[in-house]
């Protein structure tokens, strides 16, 4: 009862009593030291967790009693039990505090497979993730991606899988594919654009993550690694699929680390002239936000002159183009000036003709709006800068 209440350390002097009050040939004392040994190392004592394990491992090699009594034969499924599904995870996490980094990755990939554990797909593909986690600690990398390859296909294969760890176990993968995984096995943003190889896998997962629940915050960190990357196009379409996701925006009510996320989609919509996209944006924002939102004032003002530009733009493409007057020839100082033709001669009193003006370059400007754009893009950064 207190584990289910995740109440340990009441719990365990309890286990600790049963440990002194069974029988040394009791199956239910070894059950009661695995427990004991596993929540040892929840607690960080990986000395007395060793020492537990060491007692129960020659329980591996046991036979059971025959003339069993049915409450007595519980006890021995029990231990069964207890033997091949508790007790390699605690040998993987001694192995894994011992910096055992493969050792413990192959106690947990021979646990998810072996026969009759009657464990389900999704359970033993979350021992292999976890292994590959492990593998890619220990400098494994192609043992990792084998690893988590046969972690996707136990989750694809459960009836009752879930899609959005099935999405985070294809997300890990991609990362790990391109070197994008931390010291400790985590997916991170890199700083530059990791390559074509890196977008065409990110446009494979966009297809296999394509309206999979709980997974929004995901799609503003491929998003974000896109806009930083100069990749705009395809940022916007990422973040645009993460607006669409009801469980983000739902989530990101009141949490400005989320929906300041979500905002940052608006200088890349902007950029790209996609002004309907822009403004939509900014009134998901705004309806999420439950607070005010300084910079949109200026966001909105942005918005306002880059369409202004984009229409003055095409007024002026669309404008047609007068022919371009003949050069004239140059006069020959050794030569006198030719006389006009008769009948052309100016008539007396014409006013002289006006020399054609050089163009002012009035109109010729080029739009404001990619700069109005990256400064808006420039107060999100200091504004999240002022958070820290």
């Amino acid at each position: 009862l207190y584990d289910t209440l995740r109440q340990f350390d009441a719990a365990m002097p309890i286990y600790e009593e049963a440990i002194d009050a069974y029988p040394p040939d009791d199956p239910t004392r070894p059950i009661a030291m695995v427990h004991l040994a596993r929540r040892e190392i929840w607690r960080g004592n990986h000395p007395r967790a060793a020492s537990l394990v060491a007692e129960v491992d020659p329980w591996k090699n046991v036979r059971e009693p025959a003339d069993l009594t049915e409450q007595e034969q519980l006890r021995w499924r029990q231990l069964r039990l207890a033997l091949a599904l508790e007790l390699p995870l605690v040998e993987a996490d001694l192995h894994e505090a011992a910096g055992r980094l493969a050792e413990a990755a192959a106690s947990l990939e021979a646990l998810a497979g072996t026969e009759g554990s009657g464990l389900r797909e999704s359970q033993r593909a979350r021992l292999l993730a976890q292994a590959a986690r492990l593998r890619h600690r220990a400098g494994d990398r192609a043992g990792a991606l084998a690893t988590v390859d046969r972690a996707i296909e136990l989750q694809h294969d459960d009836p009752e899988r879930d899609e959005s760890r099935l999405a985070e176990l294809r997300y890990w993968r991609v990362h790990a594919r391109h070197g994008l995984l931390s010291d400790t096995a985590t997916p991170y943003l890199p700083r530059t654009w990791p390559g074509d190889a890196y977008e065409q896998d990110v446009r494979v997962l966009l297809r296999e993550i394509q309206d999979v629940p709980g997974i929004g915050t995901m799609y503003l960190a491929l998003g974000s690694t896109a806009y930083t990357g100069g990749k705009k196009e395809l940022a916007l379409e990422i973040y645009l699929l993460a607006i669409r996701s009801p469980d983000l925006v739902e989530q990101a009510r009141g949490k400005p680390m989320i929906w300041r996320g979500l905002l940052a989609a608006f200088p890349a919509a902007l950029q790209l002239g996609r002004f309907e996209d822009a403004e939509r944006i900014l009134g998901i924002v705004e309806r999420i936000a439950d607070e005010p939102i300084e910079e949109l004032d200026d966001y909105r003002a942005a918005l306002i002159q880059a369409r202004a530009d984009a229409a003055e733009a095409k007024q002026r493409e669309q404008a047609p183009k007068a022919d371009p007057a003949p050069a004239k020839a140059p006069d020959d100082e050794d030569e006198p000036p030719a006389r006009r033709p008769l009948g052309l001669e100016a008539e007396p009193g014409a006013a002289p003709t006006q020399p054609e003006q050089e163009p002012t370059g009035e109109g010729d400007a080029p739009p404001t709006w990619p700069w109005l754009a990256a400064a808006a893009l420039a107060l999100l950064g200091v504004w999240m800068i002022r958070r820290r």
